[in-house]
C-alpha cells in the first residue's frame, strides 16, 4: 500500500478525518479536487464553537468574522423567540470565513503528519475482489495514476461520488433536498451580535436566515423544498421580496451570491464497507432542520481518524473492522439527526399560524433548548391541540 488511508475532499470533514487519522498513526493523504482549499464557499459561515473544542480546534485565526450572542427566531407572523449561544445547536456562536476555516483545519491535518495535494480529481475506486483498495486519480495536468490503501474516506459532500462507487446507499427523495441561495449583503445597519432565522409565509417550506459578520455585513440567505418549488427562479424571487420588505436589508449592497442544493434526508442507513467509509455530507450527517453540516462533518471525522488509526495498526480494512466507525459516530449524533429529520418532515405540513402560536408561546414561558424535545414539552403543557397535528414526533 502507498497509504493507509486516502481522504477525498478537504472539506471540515475530511480534513478532521485526515488530522485525527494522522495523529493515531495512519499514512494517510487528504485529496481536494479544487486548486485551492476552501473555494468557492458555498456555506452559512454560522458554527458553534464549543462543537470545535470538542475536537480540538484553536478558536483563533483569521477564519472568525464574528462572534455571536445567540440567535433571534421569526414566526411567519413576525413574532419572535430570543435564544441564548449556550442553549442552541451546531450553527450559532461564531459567524466564520468558510474558505480560510477550511484552509486552517486542512493546514491542522498537515501539522499532525498529513499529506495534503490540491488539483487531484479522484475518477474511480480500485477494488480487490469486494474490497475497496485505492483510487484512480487525475491531476491538473490530465496525468492518470493510481494510489493504493487501507481505506478510501468519502468526504466528498452530499453528492458523494466515492458512495456511489462503493455501491453504498447514496438515495435521496425529492422531498430531501433543499435549494439555497444566499447573498452577502454590505452597507447594513444590524445587530451583529445576534444571528436571525424567519419562518417565512407560504407553502414553500421555507426559511430565512442572517449570519452578521460586522454591523454592516451579513449573509442572508432562503432554503425552500424543492418538492413545492416550481421554478428555480421562485427561490430567487422570495429572497429578494423578503429583503425589500425589511428596511434594515433592503439597503444592503450583494457583494457575493451563492447558490446550490442541500440534502435534508435522515442519515445513510450504511456509511461504511470493506475499505471504505464516509463521512459529513456524503454520509447525510446534515441537520435537516438547519441544512447545517460543518460541525457534524468535523465531530464524525474525528471518530473516522481514530478508527483508522486503529486499523492502520492491525492492517484490518474489512467491513467488520470499519463498521466500528459506522457505530461510533451513531452514538455520538445519530438520535439527534433522525430527531430533526422528523421534525423537519413534520413542520413543513404545520399551517403558518399554529407556528406563530408556538414561537409566541415559547417567548412567553420559556423554552431552555429550541430543540425537538423541548418544543414537544412546551406544546404538550400549552398546546396539546397543536401536539395532535405532530403526535408522531414524541
Amino acid at each position: 500500500m502507498d497509504y493507509d488511508t486516502v481522504v477525498v475532499g478537504a472539506g471540515p470533514g475530511g480534513s478532521t478525518t485526515a488530522r485525527f487519522a494522522a495523529r493515531n498513526g495512519a499514512r494517510t493523504l487528504l485529496l481536494e479536487k479544487r486548486e485551492e482549499i476552501g473555494v468557492p464557499v458555498r456555506c452559512g459561515e454560522g458554527i458553534a464553537p464549543r462543537w470545535l473544542e470538542m475536537i480540538d480546534v484553536p478558536l483563533e485565526g483569521d477564519w472568525i468574522a464574528n462572534r455571536v450572542k445567540g440567535a433571534k427566531i421569526y414566526s411567519p407572523n413576525g413574532n419572535s423567540l430570543t435564544i441564548e449561544d449556550d442553549n442552541l445547536g451546531t450553527e450559532v456562536g461564531m459567524v466564520i470565513h468558510r474558505d480560510k476555516l477550511d484552509q486552517f483545519l486542512a493546514k491542522l491535518a498537515k501539522d499532525d503528519g498529513a499529506e495534503v495535494r490540491t488539483g487531484v480529481t479522484v475518477t474511480d475506486l480500485l477494488w480487490n475482489g469486494d474490497d475497496v483498495c485505492g483510487v484512480k486519480i487525475r491531476d491538473s495536468n490530465g496525468n492518470e495514476s493510481e494510489i493504493k490503501c487501507g481505506v478510501v474516506v468519502g468526504a466528498d459532500g452530499f453528492e458523494s461520488q466515492v458512495g456511489r462507487w462503493a455501491n453504498l446507499p447514496t438515495h435521496r427523495k425529492p422531498a430531501d433536498m433543499c435549494g439555497a441561495l444566499q447573498y452577502t449583503l454590505t452597507g447594513l445597519d444590524i445587530d451583529p451580535e445576534y444571528c436571525e432565522f424567519y419562518l417565512a409565509k407560504g407553502s414553500k417550506g421555507a426559511y430565512i436566515w442572517s449570519f452578521p459578520k460586522s454591523s454592516d455585513e451579513s449573509n442572508v440567505g432562503i432554503g425552500c423544498m424543492v418538492s413545492r418549488v416550481k421554478d428555480p427562479g421562485e427561490i430567487r424571487m422570495l429572497l429578494d421580496q423578503f429583503i425589500e420588505d425589511h428596511e434594515r436589508f433592503s439597503k444592503g449592497k450583494c457583494i457575493d451570491i451563492q447558490g446550490g442544493g442541500v440534502s435534508l434526508s435522515e442519515p445513510l442507513e450504511k456509511t461504511a464497507g470493506a475499505g471504505v467509509i464516509l463521512v459529513g455530507d456524503a454520509a447525510r450527517q446534515i441537520d435537516s432542520i438547519t441544512g447545517g453540516g460543518v460541525a457534524n462533518a468535523c465531530l464524525s471525522g474525528e471518530v473516522a481518524g481514530r478508527i483508522i488509526g486503529k486499523a492502520a495498526e492491525t492492517k484490518d480494512y474489512s467491513e467488520e473492522a470499519m463498521q466500528e466507525y459506522d457505530i461510533e459516530w451513531r452514538k455520538v449524533m445519530e438520535d439527534r439527526l433522525y430527531h430533526s429529520y422528523l421534525a423537519k418532515t413534520k413542520l413543513t405540513e404545520v399551517e403558518p399560524e399554529s407556528i406563530d402560536t408556538v414561537v409566541k408561546t415559547m417567548a412567553d414561558v420559556g423554552v431552555e433548548e429550541p430543540t425537538v424535545a423541548g418544543i414537544l414539552a412546551v406544546l404538550e403543557e400549552h398546546h396539546p391541540e397543536i401536539l395532535a397535528e405532530i403526535g408522531d414526533l414524541i
